[in-house]
């Protein structure tokens, strides 16, 4: 999950405004991005395969000219566990992720 600080709209500094948000594994080259369109989004939910993960987050603002000037931080975070839960019957085993 990568929370955002919304940005106002004077703020743009042209069309086509939008959030890169970039996501790695704490250790891997691999990195994973998605674009999100909704200047107003305080947050967004990206899904991972591994629970109780540290990875290294960054959001960029762009518009249709480009980046922002400004390099983005890179802040760690850790993936969580899932959010649906589901008790088969008849056991006491809990099933995360399904």
């Amino acid at each position: 999950m990568s929370y955002l600080q919304s940005m106002g709209r004077l703020e743009h500094n042209g069309p086509g405004f939008h959030y890169v948000i970039t996501w790695r594994e704490e250790g891997s080259n691999r990195e994973q991005s998605h674009v999100e369109y909704d200047w107003q989004v305080g947050r967004r939910e990206v899904h991972v395969n591994n629970i109780y993960t540290p990875y290294m987050v960054k959001v960029t603002a762009q518009n249709n000219m480009g980046a922002a000037s400004v390099q983005p931080v890179e802040v760690r975070g850790f993936s969580g566990e899932a959010s649906k839960l589901r008790r088969l019957r008849n056991t006491s085993s809990v099933i995360l992720g399904v």
